[in-house]
């Protein structure tokens, strides 16, 4: 698995180039991940892929903030209109009103990046012979229902991604927390031997290492030292930036 670097090219231009993955783990690898692990077959997986991918996104833009139990959380932000400066030239600049996504990682995803998390073998986690994720033909009435649910709550959960994968395809809640374990587990894997990961419709997470520097305060002006270590960074795709800009929350 080839995986280039881009801090010589870039570093000097921006710090966050220090050894970023480029995109090598992405969804027809995620289908064969499901299909192996969860014993269905590839057709099934790519379903079951595409709900989950889909759900995170749904819930995401209904709720205006999603949290998933060790993986991280997503949250729209409304930025206003402000005066800031440049952190690295000192100048002043006008930054408009727009939506943001802010992504925390959870403490395994950071962990991942780190090398602190803990080696998992999934051949062997998903292995057991009543390991199985199995599909039925199901109409998404309760979908719908779901999603007014977490827009007028102003916030979702991983309870809710199963829910909704539940409603759209799954047979069950119990094979909807499957999918989601077996998909967060990749991800993490994936992340912690040093390969991005690319969610279609959602973005590609990396792992950045970061220089020590030294920036401005964009409030204040004041000088502030930002300290070297490694970060997941999200670089999220068009259609969800997209999106995102159409978003008003409840």
């Amino acid at each position: 698995m080839e995986i280039q670097d881009l801090g010589a090219a870039r570093a000097d231009n921006n710090p966050d180039f220090g050894q970023l993955r480029l995109p090598s783990f992405s969804k027809e690898k995620f289908v064969s991940g499901l299909s192996t692990y969860g014993k269905m077959e590839k057709g099934a997986a790519k379903v079951v892929f595409e709900n989950i991918v889909g759900g995170i996104s749904d819930l995401l833009l209904s709720s205006g903030h999603l949290s998933i139990v060790g993986f991280g959380s997503f949250e729209l932000k409304q930025a206003h209109e402000r005066s800031a400066r440049n952190p690295q030239t000192g100048e002043n600049l006008l930054i408009e009103h727009h939506i943001r996504l802010k992504f925390s990682p959870g403490v395994y995803l950071r962990q991942a990046v780190t090398g602190e998390l803990e080696e998992v073998d999934l051949d062997q986690r998903f292995s057991q012979s009543g390991f199985r994720i199995e599909l039925y033909v199901s109409d998404g009435a309760g979908g719908n229902a779901i999603l007014g649910k977490v827009a007028l709550e102003g916030r979702a959960n991983q309870s809710d991604l199963l829910d909704l994968l539940a409603c759209r395809g799954l047979y069950s809640r119990r094979n909807a927390a499957r999918a989601v374990t077996v998909f967060k587990s990749m991800v993490l894997s994936e992340l912690a031997a040093g390969s991005a990961v690319r969610l279609p419709g959602i973005g590609t997470f990396c792992s950045v290492e970061r220089r020590e520097r030294l920036l401005r305060n964009p409030y204040t002006g004041e000088p502030m030292r930002v300290r070297p270590g490694r970060r997941v960074k999200l670089k999220i795709s068009r259609s969800l930036r997209e999106d995102i800009q159409a978003w008003e929350p409840e």
